[in-house]
């Protein structure tokens, strides 16, 4: 999955997890007005919505293209179900909150927040420059980790797999506006 719009940029795949899966298991509760007018609209906040989802999904044995577009109202204070209408439909619903609290997601909330990402499995050689060190490492698929330069010997694996650890923890806290 990729983020394609404001910013090109990876997605969280855990988020996008949810949200998938609310566009696949969510419940309709119960329909709460079949003909609304334009206050019933304005009154669920659906004039305009708080918040459109249209998803794209390859469907069927032949791999067609179906298009589905949610639109989403307020929170319905007395229970916490949101009020929602599908495409082409006149119907306003409710669903439980968890849909809009999983459908209603910010860029940041959909981007990839990995800094580094380094996959130790993946890694053949790491080399690292600071002010008062410098240092090279290789790996073998049979010895594992050993130190290159400035000098040879065996690595001590536990502790790069930590470090490995501690790189791929970092995250990011924000990023510049989605411009």
């Amino acid at each position: 999955w990729r983020v394609t719009s404001p910013v090109q940029t990876g997605a969280d795949k855990l988020v996008i997890d949810q949200v998938v899966s609310q566009l696949q298991q969510a419940k309709l509760k119960q329909v709460i007005e079949e003909k609304p007018d334009a206050l019933a609209l304005a009154k669920y906040g659906l004039a305009p919505p708080q918040f459109v989802v249209t998803a794209e999904a390859l469907v069927g044995e032949r791999g067609e293209s179906r298009t589905f577009k949610v639109e989403g109202g307020i929170e319905n204070t007395f229970d916490g179900t949101v009020y929602l209408r599908r495409e082409g439909d006149e119907q306003v619903w409710s669903a439980e909150g968890g849909v809009r609290w999983a459908l209603q997601k910010s860029t940041f909330d959909l981007r990839e927040k990995t800094v580094l990402g380094i996959d130790e499995a993946k890694t053949t050689r790491l080399e690292v420059k600071t002010k008062n060190n410098e240092y090279a490492l290789e790996r073998d698929a049979l010895a594992g980790w050993r130190l290159v330069r400035p000098f040879q010997a065996a690595a001590d694996q536990a502790t790069l797999t930590g470090a490995f650890g501690a790189l791929n923890e970092q995250s990011a806290l924000s990023f510049p506006a989605d411009t």
